[in-house]
């Protein structure tokens, strides 16, 4: 199902967050998927063999979008294993982002990360449902665009929701590091090449229309500048680089 918000990222330090969430605190509370509102995602990136999503992104196009196959692993577990997996579709118009996903079975999701050539295959690892039209537009773009797997994105997120408004999500990203697509396995150890460095974070702020008066006055009050930041573009630098 097509969903859409508005995301901002702002890079903070270590202060600026332990600062931020302690005025947030009451009005806020933790996404349920964690462990004290914390877990890793991490995330296989396919583009074309031109890099036309990386290059969207360098060239600030107004519209655009990635395709990625996210998981959360589970570390204290044999490797590979992840409580959920999805195959995404990111768009974004300017600052509102739309994501399409299908939820896969976890063995038919460690099926293409193994081999990614499978994702020819995609409909075979959908869990039982909705999903055709996304499965569809997917396959449709690996012909076009002959998608390839380009980079493993994994960090570490705090998220948090609105007490009251639960679409309003703040999260806090760490450690985000980079491996190539062969060592995905990895992504739970911590291992990769850091995008990020120690101690910094990259805050997003998801909301549907409009931005609470509170959490906005919160921001503008402790100078925080909004950047954009993708997690995948500095990643296929990082390798680049190497």
């Amino acid at each position: 199902m097509l969903t859409g918000r508005y995301e901002l990222k702002f890079p903070i330090d270590a202060r600026q967050r332990a600062d931020l969430l302690a005025e947030a605190r009451d009005a806020l509370q933790e996404d349920p998927h964690g462990t004290a509102a914390v877990y890793r995602v991490s995330s296989l990136y396919f583009d074309s063999p031109e890099r036309l999503a990386y290059h969207e992104k360098l060239d600030g196009e107004y519209r655009r979008r990635k395709f990625r196959l996210r998981w959360y692993p589970l570390p204290e577990q044999e490797q590979g294993a992840m409580s959920a997996a999805f195959f995404e579709v990111k768009h974004r118009i300017d600052q509102r982002v739309l994501k399409e996903r299908v939820a896969l079975e976890p063995e038919g999701a460690r099926a293409i990360l193994e081999e990614p050539a499978r994702l020819a295959r995609l409909a075979d690892y959908v869990r039982p449902g909705r999903g055709g039209e996304t499965v569809g537009s997917v396959l449709r773009q690996l012909e076009r665009q002959r998608l390839e797997p380009v980079a493993v994105i994994s960090y570490v997120r705090e998220a948090w929701m609105g007490a009251l408004d639960q679409r309003l999500r703040l999260t806090f990203d760490s450690a985000c590091q980079v491996l190539l697509p062969t060592g995905w396995t990895d992504a739970p150890l911590g291992t990769g090449r850091a995008i990020l460095p120690p101690e910094r974070y990259i805050m997003e702020v998801k909301f549907d229309r409009r931005l609470d008066r509170w959490l906005r006055d919160l921001v503008v009050s402790r100078g925080l500048v909004q950047r954009r930041f993708s997690k995948y573009a500095r990643g296929v630098e990082e390798l680049n680089a190497r």
